[in-house]
């Protein structure tokens, strides 16, 4: 096997870089889903029970709405 290792591929484990790179990337893109629905969820409470304004949605051409609550979408 060679030395260009540019693919993320490690040696002794053929083509398992690319691998961990994209499960990384959708358990990351989760995560992100997962604590921004919380904050969003803790903000709407504030807003109803304490009377706190809604802050304003963020603008992103990655973002996408899923049952009412923006997602990060990488393939946007």
């Amino acid at each position: 096997m060679g030395d260009d290792l540019g693919d993320g591929a490690h040696p002794d484990r053929g083509g398992l870089g690319k691998a961990y790179e994209v499960g990384g990337k959708d358990l990351l893109v989760a995560l992100i889903n997962h604590e921004y629905q919380h904050d969003q969820w803790i903000s709407e409470v504030r807003a109803d029970n304490l009377g706190h304004a809604l802050p304003p949605d963020p603008e992103s051409d990655r973002l996408s709405r899923v049952d009412g609550y923006l997602v990060c979408n990488p393939y946007a």
